[in-house]
C-alpha cells in the first residue's frame, strides 16, 4: 500500500484502531477520524513508532462540516485519499420498546448516515484518478437466511442493515470507474468500548474474537482489484481461514441467537 492514503473513522479505540494501524503498517498514510483527540494522538504515535504516516484528526461524524473540515485536512496534507474505511458506530442493544426516536437518530447519524456523506467527500477524487476502495464495517446481525434471522436489537440492526444495502447501491454506481465498495463484519463478537459501554459487561463474549481479525480481513480487501472485487459482505473469520492465518474452525452467522419466522404461532395452529 505504499504511497496509497487512508481516511478511517473510528479510529481512536478498537476495531478502528485496530485497522488504522494495519494500513498504516502495510505502507499506507492513514487519516485517522474520532471524536477524541487524545486517543487518535495515542493511535499516531503508536504508528509513528513503527515507521508509518499518520494524521489525527478530531472529527464527530454527526457534524456534516466536521467531516468536510477532516476530509479536506487529509486531501491538503497528502493529496489524495484512496481507501476510505467507516468504521465509527453506535451500539445499541435494546429492541424496539426500549429504543427511543433520540437513539434512533443517533443509530441512523453514525452507522448509515456519515458513511453516505464520507462516501461523497471522497468518491470525486476516486473517480478522477480512477480508482478507489470504500470499506464499511457491518455486523452478521444485520443479515438473514431466509425465515432465519438474529434476535433482537431494531435500531442497531436496522441501521447496520440500511449500510450494507447502501452499500451495494454505491458499489453499483461507482464500478464503471474502478472504485469499489464493500462490507467487512466481524464473525465473532468484539469487546468495543461502545459494546462495554451498551452491555455493561464485563464478562469474556462467547465467540471472541480480537479486532485484529477484522483489520485483517479490511486489509485484504483493499489489496483486490476493484474492478472485479465489489459489492461483497465479507466474514473477518472466513478470510482468515483462506490465508491459513486462523489456529480454529471459523466461525461466523450460523453461531449467532436466531429465531425462525416461520415457526412463530406454529403452536397455536
Amino acid at each position: 500500500m505504499a504511497g496509497q492514503v487512508a481516511l478511517v473513522t473510528g479510529a481512536g479505540r478498537g476495531i478502528g484502531r485496530a485497522i488504522a494501524v494495519e494500513l498504516g503498517t502495510r505502507g499506507a498514510a492513514v487519516a485517522a477520524l474520532a471524536r477524541t483527540a487524545e486517543d487518535i494522538g495515542a493511535v499516531v504515535s503508536e504508528m509513528g513508532d513503527l515507521g508509518t504516516r499518520g494524521l489525527a484528526l478530531p472529527c464527530d461524524v454527526t457534524d456534516d462540516h466536521a467531516i468536510a473540515s477532516a476530509v479536506e485536512s487529509a486531501f491538503d496534507e497528502w493529496g489524495r485519499i484512496d481507501i476510505l474505511v467507516n468504521c465509527a458506530g453506535v451500539v445499541s442493544l435494546t429492541n424496539v420498546f426500549e429504543t427511543t426516536p433520540k437513539r434512533l437518530d443517533l443509530l441512523w447519524r453514525v452507522n448509515a448516515r456519515a458513511p453516505f456523506v464520507l462516501a461523497q467527500l471522497v468518491l470525486p477524487a476516486m473517480v478522477e484518478q480512477g480508482s478507489g476502495h470504500i470499506v464499511n464495517i457491518g455486523a452478521l446481525s444485520s443479515q438473514w437466511r431466509g425465515t432465519t434471522i438474529p434476535v433482537g436489537f431494531a435500531g442497531y440492526t436496522a441501521t447496520k442493515a440500511a449500510l450494507v444495502r447502501l452499500s451495494h447501491a454505491i458499489a453499483l454506481d461507482v464500478h464503471p470507474f474502478g472504485v469499489a465498495v464493500n462490507v467487512v463484519a466481524p464473525s465473532g463478537f468484539v469487546t468495543t468500548g461502545g459494546w462495554q459501554a451498551a452491555s455493561g459487561a464485563t464478562t469474556v463474549l462467547p465467540n471472541q474474537e480480537p479486532p485484529q481479525y477484522t483489520a485483517r480481513a479490511v486489509a485484504w480487501v483493499v489489496e483486490q482489484d476493484p474492478f472485479t472485487f465489489t459489492g461483497r459482505f465479507v466474514e473477518s473469520q472466513q478470510v482468515m481461514a483462506s490465508l491459513n492465518e486462523l489456529d480454529h474452525e471459523p466461525i461466523g452467522w450460523d453461531k449467532l441467537r436466531t429465531v425462525d419466522t416461520s415457526a412463530l404461532g406454529a403452536a397455536d395452529g
